[in-house]
């Protein structure tokens, strides 16, 4: 059973709830559990701090998890003054230098929603509900966001959502044509990410959860260096050989 929203000690109007045990989404013959904070706005500095402790945002739902016996959901971040991109990486950035960028506030559209479900049906063997339910998990932010729209041809071939803050850009979710595999678009835009944040002087790039034993989450340890959220609250840099 749920417990009982109340408020929380966080500087934000906010309920509480924690979820049920439930499989775990990403490690086999595991339980998962999870925390929800519910506020209609959210101040990204406070936005950035909760981060640090372990949250993340999708829709206006922020949540962490709270799995019993386990921490191995560590935030991952990139320092961006100190990013270097490797020879793949560069190689990536060449290959789709011909890519149209485009940053807005996010909008959805039958365009964006064809996109995600041709994405969804080929990346992950599923449907998205409605269009509805991709605005709410996606389109509807509370807190600051912007919308990276890639076109190639004048056609969109990506669209990517990302929360802002003086202090950082954390990489919400991005769906592209799984059509162009091959141009590694996901990877461009994590690039695109970085020198955004770079140009105004945002220092770091938060690139959501990283599991050690999740092996479709080890390319974000191939933007070096980076650093983990450790159980103690404290950023590790990322030792290359923990994978």
């Amino acid at each position: 059973m749920h417990e009982a929203p109340q408020h929380v000690t966080t500087p934000i109007h906010a309920l509480r709830v924690v979820s049920e045990p439930h499989p775990c989404a990403y490690l086999p013959d595991r339980v998962a559990r999870h925390e929800y904070l519910f506020a209609r706005t959210v101040d990204p500095i406070i936005y950035h701090r909760l981060m640090d402790m372990n949250f993340r945002r999708a829709g206006t739902t922020i949540y962490r998890p709270r799995c019993a016996g386990c921490t191995l959901c560590r935030q991952l971040r990139i320092p961006v003054a100190h990013f270097r991109p490797n020879r793949a990486q560069k190689r990536n950035r060449r290959a789709n230098r011909e890519i149209d960028v485009r940053i807005g506030a996010p909008e959805l559209s039958e365009e964006r929603w064809s996109l995600y479900r041709r994405y969804q049906a080929a990346r992950h063997a599923e449907q998205s509900e409605s269009i509805e339910s991709l605005d709410a998990f996606l389109y509807t932010s509370s807190t600051a966001t912007v919308e990276f729209r890639y076109h190639l041809h004048g056609r969109l071939v990506m669209a990517a959502v990302v929360d802002v803050c003086r202090e950082s850009l954390s990489a919400v979710y991005c769906y592209y044509d799984p059509l162009l595999l091959g141009r590694g678009l996901g990877t461009y835009n994590i690039l695109t990410c970085i020198d955004f944040a770079r140009g105004e002087g945002v220092p770091y790039v938060y690139l959501g959860y990283w599991i050690r034993d999740s092996a479709k989450m080890s390319y974000k340890t191939r933007f070096r260096p980076c650093e983990v959220l450790g159980s103690d609250g404290r950023w590790i840099p990322h030792d290359p050989h923990d994978i």
